[in-house]
C-alpha cells in the first residue's frame, strides 16, 4: 500500500498490503476520482517500519473511553486478514469489521495535540494519521470527501447506502462508546475534521437516520478507511 499513490491506483478493485503488518486490503480509484480503501482498517501497532508509519495504539475493549490515550477496539467480526488472505468482498454490510478507533489513535496518537485532548488547540497535522504512508483520512464537512464520495458511487442518495456497499464495501461494523453496540445496523467513519473541543467529523450510515456526516465524541470508537495522497 504504501507505494500506491492516487496517480499509480489501479481502477480495478486490487488486492494491496500494508507492510507494517503484512494485513491486506482492497484498493481502487473511484469515479470521485480518489483512491480508496475498500476494507476497513485493522492496523494495531507496532510492525515494520519501513515507512517510518509505525504508531503505538493499544488494545482498549473493556476500558473507560478515553481523548488521551490512542485506542483500537476489536469487534466481534472483525475478520482479520493477512496475506496471502484476501478481504472480504461482501456488499451485505458485514464480513469484515476491522478495528474501531478513538480520534486519537485514528490520527495517528499525536499525543501533543488536540488530536488526543479535549481541546482544539494546538490543531493537528491532518496529515498524519494512523493509515499506511502515501495514505490519510477522509475530509469530513458537508463539502469534504464522505459527500463527494456518496454522491459518486450512491447517486447522493441520504436514505440508503446501496451504493456504498456494492462499490465501497462499505460495512457496518457499528461503534464504541463504553461497549460496541449497532453492528450490522450502522456505519461509521472518522475523517480529520476536527469541529468542537470533544469532538470530530463521522461519515455515517444507519438504517434508522440513513447517511450522514456529522461530529462526535472523539473518544468514542469509529472504523477508518484511508485515501492514497
Amino acid at each position: 500500500m504504501q507505494t500506491i499513490t492516487t496517480a499509480s491506483c489501479p481502477t480495478s478493485r486490487t488486492l494491496a498490503l500494508d507492510a507494517r503488518d503484512n494485513r491486506t486490503y482492497w484498493v481502487q480509484k473511484l469515479s470521485d476520482g480518489k483512491c480508496w480503501m475498500l476494507t476497513n482498517l485493522a492496523y494495531a501497532g507496532g510492525g515494520s517500519n519501513t515507512y517510518n508509519d509505525v504508531k503505538t495504539i493499544t488494545n482498549g475493549n473493556g476500558l473507560a473511553n478515553t481523548f488521551t490515550l490512542a485506542r483500537y477496539y476489536a469487534p466481534v467480526g472483525a475478520n482479520i486478514t493477512t496475506s496471502p488472505t484476501a478481504p472480504s468482498t461482501s456488499t451485505t454490510g458485514t464480513g469484515q469489521y476491522g478495528h474501531l478507533y478513538n480520534w486519537c489513535a485514528a490520527m495517528g496518537a499525536q499525543t501533543s495535540t488536540s488530536a488526543c485532548a479535549n481541546a482544539t488547540t494546538p490543531a493537528p497535522t491532518t496529515s498524519i494519521s494512523i493509515c499506511p504512508a502515501g495514505w490519510r483520512l477522509p475530509t469530513g464537512g458537508s463539502s469534504g470527501e464522505y459527500v463527494a464520495l456518496n454522491t459518486s458511487v450512491n447517486g447522493g442518495s441520504t436514505l440508503n447506502d446501496a451504493g456504498l456497499r456494492s462499490t465501497w464495501l462499505m460495512q457496518r461494523a457499528g461503534m464504541w462508546y463504553d461497549d460496541f453496540s449497532s453492528a450490522g445496523d450502522s456505519g461509521t467513519y472518522w475523517s480529520s475534521t476536527q469541529v468542537t473541543p470533544d469532538a470530530a467529523d463521522q461519515m455515517y450510515y444507519s438504517s434508522g437516520s440513513g447517511f450522514g456526516v456529522t461530529y462526535f465524541f472523539k473518544n468514542s470508537g469509529n472504523a477508518v478507511r484511508c485515501v492514497a495522497v
